[in-house]
């Protein structure tokens, strides 16, 4: 006859602990992939809002020189990243136009900024 200490296996008790460490660890993992996810889609919507603010720029030094009468706008954005988004030019010493323009947009519930600027010459 077996005495209980000499038994093989494992108590409940013990078996408890091995189930509630392993639940801890994939709760730190389940967490760690929502912040990964929430990341990922910030990093999409400023992807997206420069994007818009590199075309803007683009379109405006094609432009600027052709047509003086423009010098800001702006408007509401339709498609991702939605926000606010508004433009300028002004005019530079020697034929140089200042070109900015900026995109206001929300990552998660929070207002972020997007501002880029460069010079044409005409």
């Amino acid at each position: 006859m077996q005495t209980p200490r000499s038994r093989r296996g494992f108590t409940l008790i013990e078996c408890v602990i091995a189930i509630l460490l392993i639940d801890v660890g994939l709760f730190a993992l389940m967490s760690g992939t929502v912040l990964v996810a929430r990341s990922a889609a910030a990093a999409g919507e400023r992807a997206a809002a420069a994007r818009v603010v590199r075309d803007r720029l683009d379109s405006l030094a094609l432009s600027a020189c052709a047509d003086t009468t423009r010098r800001a706008g702006g408007g509401s954005l339709g498609a991702p990243p939605r926000g606010m988004e508004s433009w300028s030019l002004t005019p530079g010493p020697a034929g140089f136009l200042a070109l900015s323009d900026s995109v206001v947009f929300t990552v998660w519930g929070a207002p972020d900024t997007l501002v880029l600027s460069t010079a044409a010459w005409c």
